[in-house]
């Protein structure tokens, strides 16, 4: 239908917004940028200058995205404004995912060291640590309620585990 057009470098990931009307898109250029759904006009940039953007994620009420990058900085931005909010530098080294749980108070990560890590949205404090892949963990996952966390390693297995447990 369309193409949403506009980052310099490699676009890694793309998804809708929770109410479908926009479009996140991160890229190698160091940005993300949302985008109307129904008509490929670029809303907004979010400009990290920390490198390359690994992940871009809303979060579940649309108010805010939340950006990786493989050097390990994590940025929450207003969705609305395009201003960062705050920023957590050097959660992990090689960051390929951030997500928030589904109740927003969370963020869990993905990264190379073969770990992924639950924090705090809101101090960045680390309240689990997810190990057990013998390689690079490429992508984690909330289940719906958030008490499970779904992993995704280059040692070629998918992990389940106790959001809180481990």
């Amino acid at each position: 239908l369309r193409a949403f057009v506009g980052h310099s470098g490699c676009v890694f990931s793309a998804e809708f917004s929770p109410h479908g009307t926009e479009i996140l898109t991160c890229s190698g250029d160091g940005s993300a940028k949302t985008w109307r759904a129904d008509t490929g006009e670029c809303l907004r940039s979010f400009d990290a200058n920390d490198g390359p953007m690994s992940s871009a994620v809303f979060s579940p009420d649309g108010a805010q995205v939340l950006t990786a990058t493989a050097d390990g900085v994590v940025k929450f931005w207003n969705a609305f404004s395009g201003s960062c909010i705050r920023s957590f530098d050097d959660l992990a080294p090689g960051l390929s995912r951030a997500v928030f749980s589904p109740d927003g108070s969370c963020i869990l990560t993905a990264s190379s060291d073969r770990v992924a890590r639950l924090w705090s949205a809101d101090s960045g404090k680390c309240l689990q640590s997810f190990e057990g892949h013998a390689k690079g963990v490429r992508s984690a996952a909330f289940s719906p309620d958030g008490e499970h966390v779904l992993t995704a390693s280059a040692d070629r297995t998918a992990r389940l585990w106790g959001a809180h447990s481990g």
